[in-house]
């Protein structure tokens, strides 16, 4: 029971991320750089799937997965950290128009 009570977060807090993706209308606001904020600290798990996809396709599968496993940590916990931060820092303009800080600017779009 505990289990499903977990999945059950974790399906409300990505279905909370993925609606406050911005449009191309609001591409770089303060509303965008909160929302962007909250995906990353939320979501920023899928950086060591995605790094293990991203290493896997420029090596081979078994490399993928080692170097892929180390890098997704060190950059979950970049994007854990940036996502904290542009929560705090979303009313004002830093960087620079609210530009982002991490790439990609979205956890899941390793998976696109």
């Amino acid at each position: 029971m505990r289990g499903s009570k977990f999945v059950s977060a974790v399906a409300v807090a990505a279905l909370a991320g993925a609606m406050m993706v911005p449009t191309v209308a609001e591409a770089q606001t303060a509303k965008a750089k909160f929302n962007r904020g909250f995906s990353n600290m939320v979501l920023g798990v899928l950086e060591i799937p995605g790094s293990i996809k991203q290493e896997a396709a420029a090596s081979n599968p078994v490399q993928g997965l080692v170097v892929g496993l180390v890098k997704g940590t060190f950059r979950l916990v970049r994007r854990e950290v940036t996502g904290v931060y542009e929560i705090l820092t979303f009313p004002a303009a830093i960087p620079a128009g609210y530009e982002k800080i991490v790439e990609p600017e979205y956890p899941w779009e390793y998976f696109e």
